[in-house]
């Protein structure tokens, strides 16, 4: 057995009105067969039954540690856990996934040998689609996977985020998810190096954001690394549940005002010397493309006022220079996404907002029909 300061792997856990699915999520970790874990669980300022049963959690295995805050966010809840963390790696659960038993034999083998500062695993949708909308062809949750890690430059994958790119910039691409923070293995004092990093601003998430804020964590860290190596583990450590998601699969009017807190952040990373101003203009197009996606859905629930709240947004001339720089490869395959994106690149913001409305709403209609 380790000693308590020789801690393995720190996995941190945010929790906010996570009854429902907490107890999966944790005893998931605690499935892990070695005393070297921890598993640090933020309950951030929760009001329903995820306080009780975090503490009949903890008080039945001692791995577990509870913090409890304010509600904060996703994002402050990771970083006080982080700044509780004393693991050699660190890794993020959402309260409402899980990890996957049949990986674990690999995720310690690669806590406890490799070199790399950063471990990526595969991981299963409850869609099973990959990250752009492709049927994956990854068979049940126990297949083996033959095939060792791959190494990958940082600062190649970091290109290949910010660009949208879809090659294969590593083999079997569509086994990961390029902009998550889950089904990875981070080691610790090479994330500290990003936290202390002067101007960063990030602790290791960056505040305020919503959305997103993974991506943003990730190139920044991606880029801290530089030439370094990262390991590719094809095996699935990680189950996304979007069933359950809190956030993935719901809009609201509210949504987009989270776009500037994210483009300042993004202008930061130009400012330090992190992002090149064309890279700052391809990380901030793609966001806001995402947030008009999710503008023109919430608008077909809650009215106009998303429109109204986004046309404003994008008056600041920084951020319609952003949008003429927009990769193509973020409307993915839908044609009505792909519409969109040239009506956005050439500034007709209200067009393809008005356009992508009546579309969506004319291609629910017609489905209602054939059910």
């Amino acid at each position: 057995m380790r000693l308590e300061a020789s801690v393995l792997v720190s996995i941190i856990v945010p929790a906010y009105q996570a009854e429902r699915t907490i107890k999966r999520a944790v005893d998931s970790a605690l499935s892990i067969p070695s005393d070297s874990i921890e598993v640090i669980v933020v309950d951030d300022g929760s009001t329903d039954g995820t306080a009780g049963i975090l503490d009949a959690i903890a008080a039945g295995d001692c791995r577990v540690r509870v913090v409890r805050q304010e509600n904060h966010g996703r994002s402050a809840a990771r970083n006080k856990g982080f700044s509780a963390a004393r693991g050699e790696w660190v890794m993020f659960l959402d309260s409402d996934d899980f990890l996957i038993f049949e990986a674990f034999g690999s995720l310690l083998e690669r806590a406890e040998n490799s070199a790399s500062p950063l471990v990526v695993f595969g991981m299963r949708r409850s869609d099973g689609l990959d990250q752009f909308g492709g049927r994956t062809a990854w068979g049940a949750l126990g297949d083996a996977c033959d095939r060792g890690p791959i190494m990958v430059c940082a600062s190649d994958f970091a290109t290949a985020m910010i660009d949208c790119e879809r090659s294969a910039f590593v083999e079997d691409r569509w086994k990961y998810e390029s902009n998550s923070s889950c089904s990875r293995l981070y080691r610790r004092e090479q994330v500290l190096s990003l936290v202390t990093k002067k101007g960063i601003g990030f602790g290791p998430f960056p505040d305020r954001i919503k959305f997103s804020e993974d991506r943003l964590f990730n190139i920044a860290f991606l880029k801290v690394l530089g030439r370094k190596s990262v390991e590719f583990v094809p095996e699935p450590l990680y189950f996304w549940d979007l069933a359950e998601s809190g956030t993935c699969l719901r809009v609201s009017e509210s949504d987009v005002r989270t776009l500037p807190p994210y483009l300042e952040k993004v202008a930061n990373l130009g400012a330090i010397g992190l992002l090149s101003g064309t890279e700052v203009d391809a990380v901030a197009s793609r966001e806001i493309f995402a947030q008009f996606q999710r503008a023109v859905r919430a608008a077909s629930v809650v009215g106009d006022a998303p429109k109204g709240i986004f046309l404003d947004i994008l008056a600041d001339p920084a951020t319609r220079r952003a949008m003429r720089s927009l990769p193509r490869e973020c409307a993915g395959g839908s044609p009505i996404w792909r519409f969109a994106a040239r009506q956005i690149t050439c500034g007709r913001f209200g067009l393809a907002f008005d356009a992508c409305s009546r579309l969506l709403g004319a291609k629910a209609s017609i489905m209602d029909l054939l059910k």
